[in-house]
């Protein structure tokens, strides 16, 4: 029996960590810090979200943990090295955590708060997902993104780009960097219109009398 409410934990953790890294993008130092605690409290989420499933926790559990090695590692070694190996454990890990998630939602016959929390950790993730692959794109390619204001916030453009804004403050410039921001654009709109109609629709039809 999964514990109810059990993606709670993770979807605070994730929209916390979302507006600290908007707020102290003057602070690097301050949020690099935040950012390894709450990649570590992300361990403790997963031990309530997936007490159940054990095979699955620990395989998140050591996809965490070698992210989170990397994160503290970078404040006392800040390398190119480091910087790479954050980037590519962080992306396998939300990749893996949104393919769980996304399965837990889909095999869902019933809706309830926590299903609804799923469905926005999974957004989220998306979101981040695609801010590593934008940063590990500029760091092989410095000039794949331009911007007009100074302030090369990929996260901001990862999110921007997710719910398809677009304001063209952030520009991808090379094949690679378009490719992949169409790809999150897509991405983002096929997130909304297939699972938080599925969503939509159970918590609908659970509450529709049955003799309708």
């Amino acid at each position: 029996m999964l514990h109810k409410s059990r993606f709670r934990s993770l979807t605070l953790v994730l929209v916390v960590n979302f507006i600290l890294n908007h707020l102290l993008r003057e602070a690097p130092s301050t949020a690099n810090l935040l950012g390894a605690l709450l990649y570590t409290v992300i361990a403790f989420a997963l031990i309530w979200a997936y007490g159940g499933e054990r095979r699955r926790m620990f395989f998140l559990l050591l996809l965490n943990l070698i992210l989170v090695v990397f994160r503290w590692s970078f404040l006392f070694i800040d390398s190119d090295f480091v910087h790479l190996a954050i980037l590519v454990s962080a992306s396998v890990f939300f990749i893996a955590l949104i393919q769980s998630l996304f399965k837990s939602l889909i095999s869902s016959h019933e809706v309830d708060a926590d299903t609804l929390y799923g469905s926005v950790a999974i957004y989220f993730l998306l979101g981040n997902l695609w801010n590593s692959f934008y940063v590990l794109i500029r760091f092989f390619d410095p000039e794949a993104f331009v911007t007009s204001y100074g302030d090369m916030n990929l996260l901001y453009y990862s999110f921007v780009t997710l719910v398809g804004l677009g304001y063209g403050d952030i520009v991808p410039v090379s094949s690679l960097a378009r490719l992949t921001a169409s790809l999150e654009g897509i991405t983002g709109t096929l997130y909304v219109a297939i699972v938080i109609s599925r969503v939509v629709g159970l918590y609908i039809s659970e509450r529709r009398p049955s003799g309708e």
